[in-house]
C-alpha cells in the first residue's frame, strides 16, 4: 500500500502511481484499489461510463478495463490481463480522478493550470487547442506548473486551485520547440497516444492558489486577451466542465445542478478572458507578458 497526495487529498493506492508525491501520512481521503479482472462479454468489449447513482459508477475501457467509484471514496481497478499496466494511470489519472474530484465537491474543468506571483493563470480550450503547449510555454519562461488536463478548484468563498502534479503532456516536436526542459516519463505504447510525458525541470508550485484569471484560446492572426462577460464566463464554464464530456449520464443525483452553481459562482468571482494565439509558436513569449500584465492587475 502506497499513500500519495494530490488535488489536496491523501490516496492510499494498491498499486504504485509513478506521477503522484508519495506521503507519509498514514491516514487517507480516497483509497484505490486493485481488483481480479472479470470478461462479462460484450459489456466489457466497449467503451462506457454508467451512472448508477452519486455512490456508484462505472468506467469502462475495452483495451484497458474497468473503474469503480464506490461511496465517492474507493475506486476499485480492475485492468485487463492483456493490457500495459502503464496504461492505467491514463484513465485514473485523467477521466477517473475528475469524477471522483467532482463527487467530493471540486469544480473540474478541462485546462491547465500555471502560477505567477502566487496566482494562477488557466487555460481553457477545446481538444488541441493549445492548453498544455501555452501551459508549458508559461513554465520555460517563469511560471510554475500547477495542473495540465485536469484542474480542481473551489469556488467559493474564493476560486482556489489546487496542485496536481508535476506532468505535461506534449508532442515531441512542440516541447522542442518551445524549449521544454525536463525528464520524459518512459513511453506507454497505445493507439491514439502521440504524445510525451514530460517532468518540467522548472519547480512545480505544492499549494494551492487563487485562481485569478481564465484563458479560453481561440486561433486568430493577431494576439489578444478581451475581458468577457459574468454571462460568457459562465458558459466557458459550463462548457470546459470536465464532466460535460461525458454528456448526461453522468449528471444525475443532483450533480448537475451542483456543477451549475459551481460554474456561476466562478464567473462571478474570477475573471475570464478570450485569448487569441496565433499558430506561430514564436508569439508564446509575448503572450506570457499579456497573461503576467494580467495577472498583476488583480
Amino acid at each position: 500500500m502506497i499513500n500519495y497526495k494530490v488535488f489536496g487529498y491523501k490516496i492510499l493506492s494498491d498499486f504504485e502511481i509513478p506521477e503522484l508525491f508519495r506521503t507519509d501520512e498514514t491516514s487517507y481521503d480516497f483509497q484505490i484499489e486493485l481488483a481480479n479482472y472479470e470478461d462479462s462479454g460484450h459489456d466489457t468489449q466497449r467503451d462506457f461510463m454508467r451512472f448508477n447513482s452519486a455512490s456508484h459508477l462505472i468506467c469502462n475501457w475495452a483495451l484497458i478495463g474497468k473503474f469503480e467509484i464506490l461511496d465517492r471514496q474507493r475506486v476499485v481497478t480492475a485492468l485487463r490481463p492483456d493490457c500495459d499496466p502503464g496504461l492505467v494511470r491514463f484513465p485514473l489519472l485523467g477521466a477517473v480522478m475528475a469524477l471522483l474530484l467532482q463527487l467530493n465537491g471540486k469544480l473540474v474543468l478541462h485546462a491547465s493550470s500555471t502560477v505567477n506571483g502566487g496566482r494562477a493563470a488557466t487555460f481553457l480550450g477545446d481538444k488541441g487547442a493549445g492548453k498544455s503547449t501555452t501551459a508549458a510555454a508559461m513554465i520555460t519562461a517563469g511560471h510554475k506548473l500547477l495542473s495540465d488536463d485536469v484542474v480542481a478548484l473551489t469556488p467559493v468563498p474564493s476560486p482556489i486551485v489546487y496542485p496536481a502534479y508535476p506532468n505535461v503532456k506534449l508532442k515531441p516536436a512542440t516541447a522542442q520547440a518551445i524549449g521544454l526542459q525536463g525528464e520524459i516519463r518512459p513511453k506507454v505504447i497505445a493507439p491514439g497516444l502521440d504524445k510525451d510525458q514530460y517532468i518540467p525541470s522548472a519547480p512545480f508550485n505544492f499549494e494551492p492558489v487563487p485562481a485569478t484569471a481564465f484563458f479560453m484560446l481561440t486561433r486568430g492572426e493577431n494576439l489578444k486577451a478581451d475581458r468577457q462577460t459574468s454571462i460568457e464566463a459562465f458558459h466557458q464554464a459550463m462548457r470546459f466542465s470536465y464532466l460535460r464530456r461525458f454528456g448526461t449520464e453522468v449528471l444525475k443525483d443532483g450533480l448537475g445542478q451542483e456543477i451549475l452553481s459551481q460554474c456561476t459562482e466562478l464567473a462571478k468571482r474570477a475573471s475570464f478572458y478570450r485569448f487569441q494565439l496565433p499558430d506561430d509558436l514564436n508569439a508564446l513569449p509575448k503572450a506570457k507578458e499579456i497573461v503576467d500584465e494580467i495577472l498583476s492587475d488583480h
